[in-house]
């Protein structure tokens, strides 16, 4: 088990990817801008925004800073801005539009990182040669799976709120 978390800031980063993954699924299968959306919205905010911040100093698998912390600067950025919005922004012309991209978009990198998480952990060393090889497969593998998520939202996007305006 000390494998998968390696400290405790491992296990905080891990249960907030939880907390978001579910709490994320929840926000896009009910209703919008209901109370309980809201609710269980801020519970996805906090845990991505947490999420973000716990990932920053952990460096074991690059042994320092390394390409993954890239993604923090698109992943936190979206998420601030997709909570700002409802909150303080609701003045900004096609604002409820950007919020609802913020959220997806950030909620396929979730799943999408998710993947990246898994696939970095399986022993691949049989597949491929060398680090290189191994980072280059895991973002391939991962490219595609968060590209299949935004041509999913995109295709999906007219039918969700549709069905939040009925």
């Amino acid at each position: 088990m000390d494998f998968f978390y390696q400290s405790p800031l491992g296990a905080i980063h891990s249960l907030c990817a939880l907390i978001a993954f579910i709490s994320g699924f929840i926000v896009l299968r009910n209703t919008k801008g209901t109370l309980f959306h809201k609710k269980i919205g801020y519970v996805y905010g906090i845990s991505m925004i947490l999420l973000n911040l716990s990932a920053i100093p952990i460096t074991n698998l690059f042994n320092g800073m390394g390409f993954f912390h890239l993604f923090i600067l698109m992943s936190l950025p979206t998420v601030l801005v997709g909570l700002y919005l409802p909150i303080f922004g609701r003045h900004h012309t096609n604002w409820l539009n950007n919020h609802f991209d913020c959220m997806c978009y950030s909620y396929i990198g979730l799943i999408t990182a998710a993947f990246a998480e898994i696939i970095i952990r399986m022993p691949l060393t049989r597949v491929v040669d060398s680090m290189t090889q191994y980072v280059i497969a895991v973002f391939v593998i991962s490219g595609l799976i968060g590209l299949v998520g935004c041509l999913f939202i995109n295709r999906y996007k007219v039918k969700i709120q549709r069905r939040d305006n009925n």
